[in-house]
């Protein structure tokens, strides 16, 4: 085929990463990760190539650059929050009238596997999230309106930032004293135990600044 042509050299260390011998392949190849499982070794080479030259290395200038992967990276994970906004609607859409109302999502969530039992905090804090997310005020939830409540950390719903980040320091402000100590903040991500950075090792407390438009 043309595109066998032309194809960016990639060594084999990087074949095994990109096609999941550390765990890296559903990350880097999205909505191809199913593809290419079953795929033999020269096939699944001659895939690679194409995806680079096809869908990643978009000026063809048979390199990719740090904007090219992370574009690449972009639509990989939106793509994945997507999808799976998508799936978990169609579960809990019981109705199939696409819209959903709380009593469906509790139904929904009292069926999945592993879910922790509701207490009366997380009860009020989904009634909470529920009502921000509900836009129109109709007391059900579009597909549009769900995603903003499953997945309320997406930049497009700026709508659920600030409920999401008072939820955050009613968890992590230990000494309730209405700021973040870096050793609370470390404590709620224990990756963040490996950060080293001097401004955060002075160990200084940081006002988490709420910005709410009021002029909308």
């Amino acid at each position: 085929k043309q595109w066998y042509q032309r194809r960016v050299p990639i060594t084999a260390g990087v074949l095994r990463g990109i096609t999941g011998d550390h765990g890296h392949s559903e990350s880097f190849m999205g909505e191809y990760a199913v593809k290419v499982l079953n795929m033999k070794p020269a096939e699944l080479e001659d895939f690679l190539y194409w995806l680079v030259e096809q869908r990643i290395d978009h000026n063809r200038d048979m390199l990719i650059n740090i904007s090219e992967l992370k574009h690449w990276m972009e639509h990989v994970y939106h793509s994945g929050v997507e999808n799976m906004i998508m799936d978990e609607f169609m579960r809990c859409n019981l109705k199939k009238d696409y819209h959903i109302s709380l009593k469906e999502y509790r139904a929904c969530l009292s069926k999945t596997p592993n879910q922790p039992a509701a207490s009366e905090r997380s009860e009020a804090r989904l009634q909470e999230r529920w009502h921000q997310a509900d836009q129109d005020g109709d007391k059900e939830l579009s597909l549009a309106e769900f995603g903003a409540l499953i997945a309320p950390e997406q930049p497009h719903n700026q709508h659920m930032h600030v409920l999401m980040a008072q939820h955050f320091m009613e968890d992590h402000d230990i000494d309730e004293d209405l700021m973040l100590s870096y050793e609370e903040f470390a404590e709620s991500d224990p990756d963040r135990h490996e950060w080293s950075y001097p401004k955060f090792q002075k160990r200084k407390k940081y006002r988490l600044r709420l910005c709410v438009d009021t002029t909308a």
